[in-house]
């Protein structure tokens, strides 16, 4: 069970869903990771609890989706298969949540900017990947389009996964999972998500509808700043801004995680 791409890709499908919903959920996963993570996390379960369905999707690439791991053409593939889904996806009469995290959270933003007449009544980010690496030395930046256009798949870049989480036992299950993508990023895939980055930070003011932003203070992985930009940016009337103290990158999965699920669950219930 899954969706189509219009290049006709399948993108596998996960969902918990409860009877009499009062909201659903479509979440959107992080770099290498894949959908079925938040069943061993248990955060789609708590939403249940809450009373909320909750739909996710693996990216292209990714998890249990077609595609070569880790690998994309143009970034805007990822927008158009999250509007497709969205579309499929959107219920008729009660609220719609986007909720997203790390590479996702870029996606979210992304697609907001581009759909406006997207279907969603709130967004919530969690460590959102949106502010690109101002410590990249001028020369990598200009060669980076060189090296996306002639090695598109050519491993390039690894980032720190012994850091996602203080908790030993996630970053144990996280080594030992083979559904989780673990190698280098590939050149173009880099090079797209630093362009998207930067087109995003410039357009944040399209963004108008409620929006939480919730962010590790410790998370080595994407840059707090960025989500203090993208709150600041936002011409949102009803937007929230959250920092963990102590938190690592993956908020849901830090030994604090029920503090962060409860936040959320109650932004969430202020709003219904």
């Amino acid at each position: 069970m899954g969706y189509i791409t219009s290049d006709n890709l399948n993108l596998h499908k996960n969902e918990w869903l409860v009877i009499n919903p009062k909201a659903i959920i479509l979440l959107l996963h992080g770099l290498g990771e894949y959908s079925g993570r938040y069943e061993y996390n248990q955060l789609a379960k708590s939403f249940n609890r809450a009373g909320i369905s909750v739909t996710s999707f693996d990216f292209r690439g990714g998890g249990k989706s077609d595609g070569l791991v880790g690998h994309i053409d143009r970034f805007i593939q990822l927008t158009e298969d999250l509007a497709m889904i969205a579309e499929a996806e959107k219920p008729k009469d009660i609220p719609f949540i986007l909720l997203s995290h790390s590479l996702g959270g870029l996606i979210a933003t992304r697609y907001l900017i581009d759909y406006k007449d997207h279907p969603f009544d709130m967004a919530i980010f969690s460590a959102p990947a949106v502010k690109s690496d101002d410590s990249m030395a001028p020369i990598l930046r200009k060669i980076a389009p060189i090296i996306s256009k002639l090695f598109p798949k050519l491993p390039v870049a690894k980032f720190a996964q012994d850091m996602i989480s203080k908790d030993p036992e996630v970053r144990s299950r996280y080594q030992s999972d083979p559904l989780i993508y673990k190698g280098k990023i590939r050149a173009r895939k880099g090079y797209e998500v630093m362009m998207s980055m930067e087109y995003v930070m410039e357009r944040f003011t399209a963004i108008d509808l409620p929006i939480l932003v919730m962010h590790g203070v410790d998370d080595k992985i994407t840059d707090p700043l960025g989500s203090q930009m993208l709150f600041d940016g936002v011409s949102s009337n009803d937007k929230s801004l959250k920092y963990f103290d102590g938190l690592y990158h993956e908020i849901f999965n830090e030994p604090e995680r029920g503090e962060v699920i409860d936040y959320t669950i109650d932004w969430i219930g202020e709003r219904l």
